[in-house]
């Protein structure tokens, strides 16, 4: 009986055997077919479906999702009130009314430097006239010439003379019965440069012609740019020689400018050496224009 038990168990065995032979057999030829089944990825449950692209594929992802998050950064300060009021700030402080600094301050430096150049030139226009002619002594009473023992005074009768106009050529000498202003000037002097516009505005509405002499040597040219400057009416004449200079003697002219106020019946009403305000000035015009003082 025993025998027959360990025959049935031996025989049960064998089985088992055969079968798990044919199992594994099976296996093996299923791997032979198909050899790379258990190399590919993603068979099993619990691997990841999506292809792996590698480490660019990672970084392009990463820059498109660092310029999504700067568009929207952008688009949150340009709708951010406060921001737009501080660029609006900041742009205006970068213009001056309404131009870009950096055009205005260049503008204004090339303005300044124009107003400069102009400002030198009329120094130098100034200058031009106000200065003596070489031959002339620096000193008023030295450039003037001595009066003569003869020479006139406030009350005596006025010298006539003969000198030629630089105006027309023509012969010019002090005129009957007519109060003349005889004006003695040097065209560097600041006293006559100062004198000549108010003796221009106060002649033509004063009745007095006047007469412009050139005293001090200078050319015929300096004497009458200086008399066009000043728009002085009336005559306009020159001593040139030593024998013009009796003129300026017989007026005791020992300073410049030296004015003779004379009336109209050839007497001197008054003397003026030097500068003199409009006020004086128009006292002696009308003293000399006067008919109670023209005995």
């Amino acid at each position: 009986m025993n025998s027959d038990r360990e025959d049935k168990n031996s025989g049960a065995d064998k089985a088992d055997s055969d079968q798990l032979n044919q199992s594994l057999e099976a296996v093996e030829l299923d791997t032979e077919k198909n050899p790379g089944a258990e190399s590919e990825p993603g068979i099993g449950a619990d691997s990841d479906p999506s292809p792996d692209l590698g480490p660019a594929h990672a970084d392009a992802d990463a820059d498109a999702d660092a310029d999504a998050d700067a568009d929207a950064d952008q688009s949150k300060d340009a709708n951010d009130p406060g921001l737009n009021a501080l660029f609006d700030s900041e742009r205006a402080r970068e213009r001056v009314l309404g131009i870009p600094r950096r055009v205005l301050y260049p503008l204004l430096g090339l303005f300044a430097i124009l107003i400069f150049s102009f400002w030198i030139v009329v120094q130098n226009q100034k200058e031009a006239v106000n200065q003596a002619p070489e031959e002339i002594i620096s000193s008023f009473e030295q450039q003037a010439p001595a009066p003569l023992a003869e020479a006139v005074t406030v009350g005596s009768s006025a010298k006539d003379f003969k000198l030629v106009s630089l105006k027309n050529g023509k012969e010019v000498g002090l005129p009957t019965g007519a109060p003349v202003l005889l004006e003695f000037v040097a065209t560097w002097c600041r006293h006559c440069q100062a004198m000549a516009p108010l003796i221009a505005a106060e002649i033509p509405t004063s009745g007095v012609k006047l007469i412009t002499v050139g005293a001090a040597k200078e050319t015929n040219e300096r004497l009458i740019n200086f008399h066009n400057r000043y728009k002085t009416p009336g005559e306009l004449v020159n001593l040139v020689n030593e024998a013009d200079y009796d003129i300026a003697r017989n007026y005791s002219v020992a300073a410049y400018p030296t004015m003779i106020f004379i009336n109209r019946n050839g007497k001197i009403s008054d003397i003026k050496a030097g500068e003199i305000d409009r006020a004086e000035l128009r006292r002696a015009l009308d003293e000399a224009n006067s008919e109670a003082l023209t005995g």
